[in-house]
């Protein structure tokens, strides 16, 4: 078991999925975020388990695609993994 850290950008991306969401459902803008944070606890447990983010090309970059948005996180060394980013996966990951 890895110890996960989120990044402020994190938190930001989750806070604007947030209120962007609500604007149409608040109950389901939080499902939404609820899933999301699922992927926490399955990073925990499995950090290896998210797939090499393609357009990084490094082992150490992941993601998990959970609905409609990725978690790209960063497998660190001494067991800690840090979660960079969550977007919806229609936007490309460069302009993130």
């Amino acid at each position: 078991m890895v110890k996960v850290r989120w990044t402020q950008r994190a938190v930001d991306d989750l806070e604007q999925i947030h209120n962007y969401i609500t604007q149409q459902s608040p109950h389901f803008a939080s499902v939404e975020i609820l899933k999301i944070l699922d992927c926490e606890k399955l990073i925990r447990d499995h950090p290896n388990s998210g797939r090499i983010v393609p357009e990084i090309d490094n082992a150490n970059i992941r993601e998990i695609i959970k609905g409609s948005y990725s978690v790209i996180y960063s497998c660190e060394e001494a067991g800690c993994v840090s979660i960079l980013t969550v977007f919806h996966s229609s936007r490309s990951l460069k302009g993130i």
